[in-house]
């Protein structure tokens, strides 16, 4: 008899812990879905508005789609290549994200590619651009402050009228946080977060200037933020806001150099307008 009674409630005392296990995360026992701030799923498109501010061309509206237009099978599984409608944004995220191969990796979006610095009229910089591998647009799980990813180089550009240039660029990004909404463009998102890209450089010149018959070194390019872009992600939507900022500033050493170096000055603002996403 007693054996009997033992017997019920061992089989009683696991019944309760199969139906706590089950009920512990709402889901039967399963894990519940992570949160997707940016959907990456073959012909979904996202519609922006982009406002560009330059020292040269003055402000400028322009409508661009973003695209994901091919899923790549590789041995580390997914990716993804993104095309854009717009040419007017080099220095813009989605024209940085459509540069390259994007992929997800737990929490976190990353970006193999690059982009052209887009400094074509100024002869010391022929098709100088920026290399990136495994770049982190963004981590959901980091804290705020947090560097995301930082990568540090020295490039050294091709001699043009005696002059040897020596660039020095970090590329950094960080997790901002998260807020409970966001409204952008008359439409309030739920569940956001943000992260900022920056690219930093400084600049060196080797340089014989007359009647000095050996090289000197000129700093003209003060360490600085040449790209800084600040972007917002919505959960099942994507980047909801874009915010960049591109300023390069030459040092002025008069008729020190044989060629000229014009500052640069923009500002660009992306906001979603339309989505149509499927989630994976």
């Amino acid at each position: 008899m007693k054996k009997y009674l033992l017997l019920l409630l061992s089989i009683g005392f696991f019944a309760c812990s199969s139906d706590d296990d089950s009920s512990s995360n709402g889901n039967g026992g399963q894990e519940p879905n992570q949160k997707n701030y940016f959907p990456l799923v073959e012909g979904n498109e996202w519609d922006y508005t982009n406002m560009v501010s330059s020292s040269e061309d003055g402000n400028n509206e322009t409508i661009e789609k973003l695209s994901v237009e091919e899923e790549l099978q590789t041995e580390s599984g997914s990716r993804f290549r993104l095309s854009s409608t717009s040419d007017d944004a080099n220095f813009s995220i989605t024209g940085i994200l459509s540069n390259g191969i994007i992929y997800k990796e737990n929490s976190k979006l990353l970006l193999t590619g690059g982009f052209d610095l887009d400094l074509e009229d100024i002869e010391a910089f022929p098709d100088f651009g920026i290399d990136f591998e495994d770049l982190v647009i963004f981590d959901a799980d980091a804290n705020l402050g947090s560097i995301i990813f930082n990568d540090e180089r020295d490039v050294t550009l091709p001699e043009f009228n005696n002059i040897t240039l020596s660039i020095d660029i970090q590329i950094q990004s960080t997790s901002l946080g998260s807020m409970d909404s966001m409204e952008v463009d008359g439409t309030t998102y739920e569940d956001v977060i943000s992260s900022s890209f920056v690219v930093t450089i400084e600049g060196t010149a080797s340089v014989v200037v007359p009647p000095i018959p050996f090289p000197i070194s000129l700093n003209i390019i003060e360490k600085q933020d040449f790209v800084s872009s600040v972007n917002f992600f919505a959960n099942e939507v994507g980047l909801i806001q874009s915010e960049t900022d591109i300023n390069l500033e030459f040092a002025d050493f008069g008729d020190q150099l044989p060629v000229e170096l014009p500052d640069i000055t923009a500002s660009i603002l992306q906001q979603l307008t339309t989505f149509n996403v499927t989630l994976e």
